[in-house]
This record gives C-alpha cells, structure tokens and sequence, in this order.
C-alpha cells in the first residue's frame, strides 16, 4: 500500500464536503479533470473506492467516511508542522491558533492579542476568522485551540465559557410610535415585520 501524498487527501477531504467534483475543484484551485485524476490515483494507492461517481454527482462510500474523518487529522498535523516550523524561525516557540467569528466584539480579539504569559514568552497567537459553527467544528476537530465565537453548538467535545454578553437592540425609524420607549417586550413588535438572522448570530460571546 502506497502512503497517500497530502495533496491527495485535502482534494479527497474537499470533495466529501462538496459531493461535487466541479464545486470541488473550484474551491481546491484546480481543473475538474485534474481533481478526477487526483482521487483516482488516491483509490488506486489505497486500493479502495472512496466515491461513487454518476456525472456530477458524487456519493462517498463507507471507506471513504473513515479515510476523509482520519485525513483531516493528518493534513491538520502537516499544517501545524510547517506553522510551527516558520514560527520557530521567527523566534517564536509555540503558536495558539483561535478563531473568531466576525460578529464578536473586537475588545475582546484586541484583547485576546494584547495577552502576555509570563510561562510562554514565546507564544504567538494567529487568529482564523469564520463563522461561529465553523469555527466550533474546527475545535472539536482539534484544528483550532479556541474560538472566540457567538453561540455555541450543543457537543459533548465542546466547553465554553461566557466573556462578555451583549444587550439586544432594536433598530427603529424615529416616526415609529415605539421609538420613545426605553424597553420594548416582543409582544410589543407582534405587528412588525422581522428579519431573522441565521443561527449562528446570537447575543451571547463565549470562549471555546
């Protein structure tokens, strides 16, 4: 059995997200015909089938699952071997990697970034941006330390711990006839419109 090469498993890691060899390949940067030869070789390495093609459609077999939940790890620990590396040569001695979601409050990063232990001199934090579900995921994954983000989904491999908690506010047009209260309740605004945010919005900043 031939090891596979790293580049071979994140094409696999992303066409198991996709289930889509076009969309894919656009996310990987290369051309469609070079990612179909790419898993191909992968399978013929392995010796398994880890997709079903049918034109464009892609279906992940029960081989596939296993290698792709593995091959995350290993691309994640090939990562973190060059990031520590390059840090190293920068004199830096270890390296926190966080996430934030666009939505936390930027106190909180600034003051994320502004931390100095006195154990860890050396310590380099690098910040990752995406949104509060991605950002968790990638933690349980163990391909983030933390995540500052603003809701936390329910997962056993999941802690959190409140920082900060932001009041809810709502936006009004000043010839509205509720725009001189000082606290509104949500029966007040059963006559209004709503636009809802996705789940991932949410008051609450917590430390994953």
């Amino acid at each position: 059995m031939v090891l596979p090469e790293t580049r071979s498993m994140q094409a696999a890691i992303v066409l198991a997200e996709e289930l889509n060899f076009s969309r894919a390949a656009k996310r990987l940067h290369v051309e469609q015909s070079a990612l179909s030869r790419l898993i191909a070789k992968l399978e013929s390495d392995i010796g398994l089938q880890l997709f079903v093609r049918n034109h464009q459609n892609v279906e992940i077999t029960e081989a596939g699952r296993r290698f792709v939940e593995e091959a995350r790890h290993s691309v994640l620990h090939a990562e973190r071997a060059v990031l520590n590396a390059t840090a190293a040569s920068h004199g830096a001695e270890e390296i926190l990697n966080v996430g934030k979601s666009a939505f936390t409050d930027p106190f909180l990063v600034t003051t994320l970034q502004a931390v100095q232990l006195p154990l860890y001199p050396g310590l380099k934090v690098k910040l990752w941006s995406s949104y509060s579900q991605e950002l968790a995921h990638k933690v349980a994954t163990g391909e983030l330390d933390m995540a500052l983000i603003t809701s936390v989904p329910d997962a056993p491999t999941l802690s959190s711990l409140t920082v900060a908690e932001t009041p809810l506010y709502i936006a009004l047009s000043k010839e509205d006839i509720l725009a001189d209260r000082q606290e509104l309740r949500l029966e007040d605004l059963r006559s209004c419109e709503w636009i809802l945010l996705a789940s991932s919005v949410n008051p609450l900043s917590s430390l994953v």
